[in-house]
């Protein structure tokens, strides 16, 4: 599929966005010390969506071939919605009085109710208010995480022809927030612990990592005020002498996090991954080190206090900003980071504090983001400010105990469809062969890379598709895990200079994903065919073959 991609930039301002201020850290750092302020400048190519049946010689597979051409324009958003019921099986769309900059699915019901199954998702508010480590409050309304309840529709049991059919300010009923965690600070980065979804860490603007168990906190929906002696206790550590109280001052207290992992001598904004198989938080700053800390440790650790904990392994190699790190699946040893020094370097605790791999010179600008492939993690992606993703293997680093290459061999594609920094990748949690990638620009961007489980790529990588239904750049998104439902996104983007932001949950049609499965294909054609048939019959039949309305009503 050939898709033309939206040139999209925006220049700084002094309400800055998390994708704003990630963009922009090398070259720009005292910006917001400044207050220096920007106009936006946006330039648009017009926006086009076909969608077709195309019959082959065999008259046995039917490709739906979706071609998207971003823009800006209402007239162009318009046309988009016009078609969501051809591309995507639903889409709720959640206005937010304050933006996100982050977002992660919980759990998930096992029960269904009423053809739908409940999933739990974390997001965030972002608001102009400040926040005072000292008296542990907030002036003005508090960054908080929200945890919504949504009610996801089985596959092809939504009413697709109203999908399109929401406003920009419309909030989905299918989406309820049942619990407010009031942060200590902004919210910048949400991630959950896979096995024990209740189980989240959070990052803000400070060099601490924040732990919460979800099911123990407070819900602010009930209860503005916390314990005084609450916070009087987690701030003990933090002050010279204990005797000084807690500022009595007007403004909401924010939630004290469960455990908090210290470590870092800089800010530790954005880069944090939990493991899948342990309960091990690996995160990286702005000091330019890669710390790991395993929470069972603070039941054991002599290095804790009062709530907080140490971090038990300490990685150096890096000479800039961490931007990312990740897990290695199935293994809570290894780990791989990327940052502004161009670096992409993997890390083994039982070897130590020096990498074990390193690849310089993958990009031509800073690295922002990396994923290592849930089912087959010998490959590796990276996003760069250089407007580029690449894909790496890592067989071809060698097997010894440490592996330096600085011609980037072990590249073996390279992605050239975003026309801005690539700022978020992701693998599929489900499928070696997909993955997700946002930049600066609105779309969401799905490829294809053809892998196929443990074997090698087997084809041409392509674009497969693009959700284009936020009118700002996608900041973050959640990719769901449930094998039951492969294909289903939560985004949001921020819309802070417009006022608030968007959430969206969404999932693709069939007819997208499941364009190489001739079962279905064949069942599509079928279908296809008996409905013209029996067009003439007003019974819906011809010739004594029946035509089943619910299964025609869904192509």
């Amino acid at each position: 599929m050939k898709m033309e991609s939206l040139n999209s930039k925006a220049d700084s301002s002094e309400n800055t966005t998390g994708v704003q201020r990630k963009r922009r850290r090398s070259s720009q750092r005292n910006e917001k010390e400044q207050g220096i302020k920007g106009e936006k400048k946006a330039k648009s190519q017009s926006d086009e969506t076909k969608t077709h049946i195309k019959k082959k010689e065999n008259i046995s597979k039917v490709r739906v071939k979706v071609v998207l051409k971003n823009s800006h324009s209402d007239n162009d958003y318009a046309i988009w919605k016009k078609n969501v019921s051809c591309i995507y099986d639903f889409l709720f769309h959640h206005s937010l009085s304050w933006a996100s900059l982050t977002c992660a699915f919980g759990g998930s019901s096992d029960e269904i109710k009423n053809y739908a199954r409940s999933h739990s998702v974390y997001f965030s508010s972002r608001t102009d208010a400040t926040f005072n480590p000292a008296s542990y409050r907030w002036t003005g309304k508090p960054s908080e995480i929200l945890i919504a309840e949504v009610e996801v529709p089985q596959q092809n049991t939504a009413a697709r022809k109203h999908l399109g059919r929401f406003t920009d300010t419309q909030r989905s009923g299918r989406i309820q927030v049942k619990k407010k965690i009031i942060h200590p600070g902004e919210v910048n980065r949400i991630r959950t612990f896979s096995q024990h979804p209740h189980l989240i860490v959070s990052k803000t603007d400070s060099a601490s990592v924040f732990f919460w168990n979800t099911l123990k906190q407070p819900n602010k929906i009930h209860s503005k005020e916390m314990q005084q002696d609450w916070v009087q206790e987690y701030l003990k550590p933090l002050k010279q002498d204990d005797d000084n109280e807690v500022d009595q001052e007007s403004g909401d207290i924010a939630n004290v996090p469960d455990l908090t992992l210290d470590g870092h001598t800089d800010k530790a904004e954005y880069a944090v991954d939990c493991c899948s198989d342990s309960m091990k938080v690996v995160s990286g700053g702005s000091d330019a080190k890669v710390l790991c800390w395993s929470v069972e440790d603070y039941q054991t650790s002599l290095e804790t206090k009062g709530k907080r904990l140490q971090a038990r392994t300490r990685f150096v190699g890096h000479t800039d900003n961490v931007e990312d790190c990740v897990f290695k699946p199935g293994n809570s040893d290894v780990c791989c980071s990327v940052g502004d020094d161009k670096l992409i370097l993997i890390w083994d605790a039982r070897v130590g504090e020096n990498y074990v791999s390193k690849v310089s010179n993958a990009h031509k600008d800073d690295i922002n983001c990396c994923s290592i492939n849930k089912i087959n993690p010998n490959y590796v992606l990276t996003g760069s400010s250089d407007t580029t993703i690449k894909l790496l293997d890592l067989r071809k680093l060698g097997s010894g105990h440490i592996n330096i290459m600085e011609d980037a061999s072990a590249i073996v594609h390279v992605f050239e469809h975003h026309t801005t920094s690539v700022l978020n990748v992701k693998w599929s949690p489900n499928d070696s062969r997909y993955f997700s990638s946002t930049s600066e620009e609105i779309p969401l961007c799905i490829w294809d890379t053809k892998i196929k489980n443990d074997t090698d790529i087997i084809g041409e990588p392509e674009l497969l598709f693009r959700h284009m239904g936020h009118k700002a750049p996608v900041v973050d998104f959640a990719w769901n895990s449930n094998i039951e439902e492969p294909w289903l996104f939560t985004t949001v983007s921020d819309s802070s200079d417009q006022g608030g932001g968007t959430m969206q949950v969404w999932r693709i049609s069939d007819f997208v994903t499941q364009v190489e499965n001739e079962e279905f294909t064949n069942r599509v054609y079928e279908l296809a065919c008996l409905s013209e048939f029996g067009k003439s019959n007003k019974n819906g039949t011809k010739s004594g073959k029946s035509v089943d309305s619910d299964e025609v009503s869904q192509l």
